[in-house]
């Protein structure tokens, strides 16, 4: 991430910048990424934000691509939070979602979320992830899919 960003602030947050969406959480970057670092534990008031900032966001990109460090401790996402993050998903919103420095252990564990997901025909399974050992390739993947066809 850059320098400090600003906060995003619904309705007047230019999309020209990055910024946070939630400190220690999540925060955007230019022009069309939400990335996530779990630095703390998130609540279900935290999901309802960032639903929030991704349904201002998508009129303004496109839609957005997701990226989730996990090569950091990740605390626990709450029950409810999580619960949130389904009830709000909506896969138009979300063009794919990237995981970066996942160990096998989490990585067999998301995997197996996946699959139970699309078992149940869950929205949230619609999306495409992808693991990468770093940053650069998982971008690398958001710009072969902004030039493919949506």
């Amino acid at each position: 991430m850059a320098d400090t960003p600003s906060s995003w602030v619904p309705g007047l947050t230019s999309f020209d910048t990055p910024f946070d969406i939630i400190p220690d959480i999540a925060w955007f970057e230019p022009p069309d990424i939400i990335a996530f670092r779990l630095a703390r534990d998130m609540a279900a008031e935290e999901a309802a934000r960032i639903m929030a900032f991704v349904r201002e966001a998508v009129p303004r990109t496109g839609a957005l691509f997701s990226v989730t460090d996990a090569a950091v401790h990740l605390p626990r996402v709450s029950i409810s939070a999580a619960i949130e993050f389904n009830r709000q998903f909506n896969p138009r919103l979300i063009r794919a979602a990237a995981v970066v420095g996942a160990d096998y252990r989490m990585r067999m564990l998301s995997e197996t979320l996946i699959r139970a997901a699309r078992l149940l025909k869950l929205e949230v399974a619609k999306s495409p992830v992808r693991y990468f050992d770093d940053h650069a390739a998982a971008r690398a993947w958001f710009a072969e899919l902004r030039t493919s066809p949506a």
